[in-house]
């Protein structure tokens, strides 16, 4: 039998490298998502509603402004993007101010329809528009119901102020305590602003 002398085995054996196999830390791949994009004009823009074609030829014509990402992303949409004289411009939908005016498209509005998205890719992101968390806020204002005085042709002999012939006494009563329960109103403030 041989005798094995550890001390020998590891004088003639070559020094070990230890590698590690783990690989430096890769960049994650760019992550895709869909965005929704708003067509916007100034406040007071008397347009509020455009076609899809004209909405394409705006944007070839260079008539539409937007940042590279932007027509990057609505390139499928609506083609080729030309830089020109901008009096419109379309921007992503979380960007919108109220001192814009959002202009719809074939009737559809950006925030509710997918009428102007597109795919926007990059490190970390996400949907622009989160369709759970919107809210939706309904503006009226009701006219003003006080008439006018009608002209002297028109009065009766009715002891109620403003009162026609065609006007119920219901609707004179109505009016008129109306009228003073707001002229009380005012005097009432107007002592209080006295004091």
């Amino acid at each position: 039998m041989r005798e094995f002398r550890a001390g020998a085995a590891r004088a003639v054996q070559p020094p070990t490298r230890i590698e590690s196999s783990a690989s430096p830390p890769a960049t994650p791949p760019p992550t895709c998502a869909s965005w929704k994009f708003a067509l916007v004009a100034g406040a007071f823009e008397p347009v509020q509603d455009l076609t899809l074609d004209k909405l394409i030829d705006k944007w070839r014509t260079g008539a539409i402004a937007a940042d590279e990402t932007t027509a990057a992303a609505l390139a499928p949409v609506l083609g080729a993007h030309e830089a020109g004289d901008a009096t419109w411009a379309i921007v992503p939908a979380h960007e919108l101010v109220p001192d814009n005016s959002v202009i719809t498209v074939d009737g559809k509005h950006p925030l509710t329809t997918d009428v102007l998205a597109g795919e926007v890719c990059g490190p970390n992101v996400v949907p622009n528009i989160d369709p759970t968390r919107l809210t939706t806020l309904v503006m009226s204002a009701r006219p003003h119901s006080r008439a006018a005085p009608p002209s002297a042709s028109t009065r009766t002999a009715s002891p109620t102020p403003f009162a026609t012939s065609s006007r119920s006494s219901r609707a004179r009563t109505s009016y008129t305590s109306a009228t003073r329960s707001r002229s009380c109103a005012g005097a009432s403030h107007a002592r209080g602003s006295r004091s």
